[in-house]
């Protein structure tokens, strides 16, 4: 089966329901299942567990991880612009085309640091 893959996306090939290895653009021919994705933003496989795709280098070299805990919040910057609030949980980005920073701010602490942007609470 032929597949062409855009330059902004990425394939993850998968044999017999088990990750192969991640496509780049281009045009490829398989005997496999191939997923396409988007290698910006929020890492997304329906196919596999994101932490079997984080034991693969390929993977792991691409992308940044941040895991926030039970009493935390991060905030997510791109390219040193705010993005987003992240709650409790392991989040994965695709750092291939944009920079990905996070401020993890420890909730059970009632003050916020000086340093802190106050624009980011309204």
């Amino acid at each position: 089966m032929k597949t062409i893959i855009n330059e902004n996306m990425g394939g993850f090939l998968f044999k017999n329901g088990k990750f192969i290895k991640l496509l780049g653009s281009g045009k490829h021919y398989s005997l496999g299942t191939i997923e396409l994705t988007y290698t910006e933003g929020l890492l997304c496989c329906s196919s596999c567990d994101i932490n079997v795709l984080l034991t693969h280098k390929c993977i792991a070299e691409q992308t940044i991880s941040v895991l926030v805990g039970d009493e935390e919040i991060a905030i997510h910057f791109v390219d040193g612009q705010f993005r987003e609030v992240l709650n409790a949980g392991k989040y994965v980005f695709w750092s291939i085309y944009e920079k990905h920073t996070f401020n993890i701010i420890p909730m059970n602490v009632p003050e916020v640091a000086p340093e802190f942007p106050r624009y980011i609470f309204s």
